[in-house]
């Protein structure tokens, strides 16, 4: 009967050391944030948009000539105090 509650004992604290393990390999984990690169593809022209007066406007109506998209934020209120 002792063997069996000291057997018992190691399992379990075998199975908590491998579980404390495999909680400190998911904290060690990068965040998955990446960039996905579109070379050499266009840009759909019926995408919408809002604009400054919040009307939405798609690409096709905007542009009329070779173009290059800026993607910013003047104001962001939600994330940059965070940053």
């Amino acid at each position: 009967m002792k063997q069996l509650r000291k057997f018992i004992f190691c399992i379990f604290v075998l199975l908590v050391l491998i579980d404390i393990r495999a909680i400190a390999q998911q904290a060690n984990k990068e965040p998955e944030v990446g960039v996905v690169e579109h070379l050499d593809e266009m840009v759909p022209l019926d995408l919408k948009f809002t604009n400054d007066s919040n009307q939405t406007i798609t690409l096709k109506q905007l542009i009329d000539k070779p173009t290059v998209l800026v993607l910013v934020y003047f104001d962001c209120p939600g994330i940059c105090p965070a940053i």
